[in-house]
């Protein structure tokens, strides 16, 4: 009789699907974000739509946006996790006098929580670094003293079961900066997702009443779409 509950019991443990570590799933997500983190990207369609829409009001019209991601194809010691050079411009193309934003993303999976964490990394001197993908070997010097970083502003990155979305919160109340301009604090309210094609954040900045001060008002994200 034993026996027999015994064989029972190894039977049944072939169906039960095995659950995958921490690190597993910090692993299977990066290894998502490494296939879909890449190219130019823009929300073309999207800003057009709400241009051209007169029910979509003044504060919820996304603007043109234009986002280039190349993966960094050299070692970067200085540096831990995996590195994406990201950059933003004006009209999609790579004239320095329309370029408005460089840097990196850090993605650094967790085998604790199983997360990947998302960080901006934005040079201090912005200037010397645009275009930078084009000599990829100046990237590998690199060390953290290069940029401004915030941890508090990480994405809490995780796969869907079905591996077809990676998507996750900046956590609230963690990212703050206090605005000169506006002399008050404010906070972000933003997330991420990424897909095959794909990668949408909602971006914003509201202050202690809830108001947003920077991002846009409407509830949908900024969509950026792969075209190269």
């Amino acid at each position: 009789m034993f026996a027999r509950i015994v064989a029972t019991a190894v039977a049944l443990a072939w169906l039960v699907p095995a659950v995958a570590s921490p690190a597993a799933e910090a692993e299977r997500t990066l290894g998502l974000v490494k296939a879909w983190v890449t190219g130019v990207y823009d929300n073309a369609a999207q800003a057009e739509s709400d241009l051209s829409d007169p029910k979509v009001p003044d504060d919820h019209k996304h603007r043109l946006m234009h986002q280039l991601f190349v993966p960094v194809s050299v070692p970067v010691p200085g540096i831990p996790g995996y590195l994406v050079f990201q950059q933003s411009s004006v009209d999609g193309s790579e004239d320095p006098e329309m370029i408005t934003r460089v840097g990196l993303l850090q993605f650094l999976p967790d085998p604790v929580t199983g997360m990947v964490r998302q960080r901006e990394l934005n040079f201090v001197d912005a200037a010397a670094w645009k275009n930078a993908h084009r000599t990829p070997q100046r990237l590998a010097g690199l060390t953290l003293d290069a940029f401004r970083v915030d941890p508090g502003c990480d994405f809490e990155l995780r796969a869907n079961a079905a591996g077809t979305e990676v998507q996750g919160p900046m956590p609230a109340g963690t990212c703050r900066f206090f605005s000169k301009g506006l002399n008050r604090e404010l906070t972000a309210d933003d997330a991420v997702w990424i897909r095959p094609a794909e990668y949408w954040f909602l971006g914003r900045f509201v202050d202690s009443t809830g108001a947003i001060m920077f991002g846009n008002a409407s509830p949908e994200p900024v969509k950026l779409v792969r075209r190269q």
